[in-house]
């Protein structure tokens, strides 16, 4: 059996990096794991809407990262997710409910617009020390609304 150095397991946990934080943003930012009833149909629901969510955001990240100009800046930037998040659970009822197409795209288009303007920047190779905690943060797993 082949030993992996610290330095092996150091580079295979940076590339698993991304999954760790598409996990917490599911996790935390969307509560995945909080649910609106019992019942195994509406929990299936609440997941499977989550992730939808989820999808979405990430899609209208990259649109407006689209929208970055990085030359300007030190870092490479990148759009804030928490804020992205907030702006969409605004705004997109209101997409969604606009009958008219030309309303609907302009209003898209103008979410895109807002998310853009929060800019955080990319911070490559640094260290933070992790703290662990024995206490469950969400020990209640059901929502009580939204």
């Amino acid at each position: 059996m082949d030993e992996f150095t610290y330095d092996d397991i150091v580079e295979l946990y940076g590339k698993r990096w991304g999954i760790e934080t598409l996990y917490d943003s599911l996790k935390r930012k969307l509560k995945t794991e909080k649910f609106t009833s019992s019942f195994k149909t509406i929990i299936e629901q609440d997941f499977f809407s989550s992730v939808l969510v989820f999808n979405m955001i990430s899609s209208m990240i990259k649109e407006a990262e689209e929208k970055i100009e990085q030359q300007k800046y030190k870092h490479e930037m990148t759009i804030n997710e928490n804020m992205a998040i907030g702006l969409f659970k605004n705004e997109m009822i209101k997409i969604m409910l606009e009958e008219d197409e030309n309303k609907r795209l302009k209003l898209y288009d103008n979410l895109i617009n807002k998310m853009s303007k929060y800019k955080i920047p990319i911070r490559k190779d640094r260290k933070y020390k992790v703290h662990f905690s024995p206490y469950n943060k969400n020990s209640y797993n059901k929502l009580s609304s939204i």
